[in-house]
């Protein structure tokens, strides 16, 4: 555990300092910009806490020992000791994908606003057209238009912000097309998660600082080799990604988190 809780002491430091230089260059508090590495770095303050607690040695053995008294299920062996993990990353991704979409809606009219949370709707329109439907058949596809950008695909959100700022003229394509598919696997670890740790989809299989993640349709997804420092270093990515994004464009106005922005008043 000792290097575990090195890497998280090592992360706060990190996103401190990101935090405090984002606040050297006049940018405010709560925007998300800032606010961003603000919340991270709390995310891995109370992470610290916790697991200084609760995977102390003596919990770590009593907790095991009352854990495995209980029936086991296919994926018990990874999800009691990493049940805290999960948590933990379900928190840093939300506030990466929150931040992302409010980047969206600063930079985007609400014509290209709603192009995006109908593009599914278009595509299916665009596939139909050659067929005679009628009005009222066309209004049963109206349930494919997203009425909140949030609820739109992290990568799509991604290449409108990568498309307005041309991003590809300041990082390599290579690095866009790593950063998008990471964001992918991460979709389908945090889909598995609500879903009890179980996968639905089409088979896929991701690789991350030499751990292997596999997932097969209807089947527990699994981590291979199970360590501490994997599912935490997934974090450590999205950090990566979202200071890329930022430090490459130019922001002309505040860009407000207004998930706590009214306490700043």
């Amino acid at each position: 555990m000792i290097s575990l809780f090195s890497q998280i002491k090592n992360e706060i430091d990190i996103t401190q300092s990101i935090f405090l230089n984002q606040l050297k260059k006049n940018i405010n508090q709560k925007d998300v910009r800032a606010a961003f590495f603000e919340i991270l770095h709390d995310i891995y303050i109370n992470s610290y806490r916790v697991m200084s607690y609760t995977l102390s040695p003596s919990f770590y053995e009593d907790s095991k020992q009352i854990y495995f008294g209980i029936q086991k299920r296919e994926n018990d062996d990874f999800n009691w000791k990493s049940n805290f993990h999960y948590g933990f990353i379900i928190k840093c991704f939300s506030t990466f994908e929150f931040c992302i979409s409010q980047i969206c809606k600063s930079i985007l009219d609400n014509t290209a606003l709603e192009k995006i949370k109908s593009k599914e709707y278009n595509e299916i329109m665009e596939i139909l057209k050659c067929k005679d439907i009628s009005e009222e058949v066309k209004m049963k596809f109206e349930c494919f238009k997203k009425k909140y950008l949030e609820h739109v695909s992290i990568n799509l959100k991604l290449d409108q912000i990568y498309k307005f700022y041309n991003i590809h003229k300041f990082l390599d394509v290579n690095q866009i097309n790593k950063d998008k598919e990471f964001l992918k696997f991460f979709g389908k670890l945090r889909n598995s998660i609500h879903s009890n740790f179980v996968y639905y989809g089409n088979d896929y299989n991701y690789l991350h600082n030499g751990t292997k993640y596999t997932f097969i349709d209807g089947k527990p997804f699994k981590q291979d080799p199970l360590n501490d420092l994997s599912l935490f270093e997934l974090s450590i990515e999205l950090r990566k990604i979202y200071e890329r994004l930022i430090e490459n464009i130019e922001f002309e106005k505040e860009i407000s988190d207004h998930s706590y922005a009214d306490s700043l008043k």
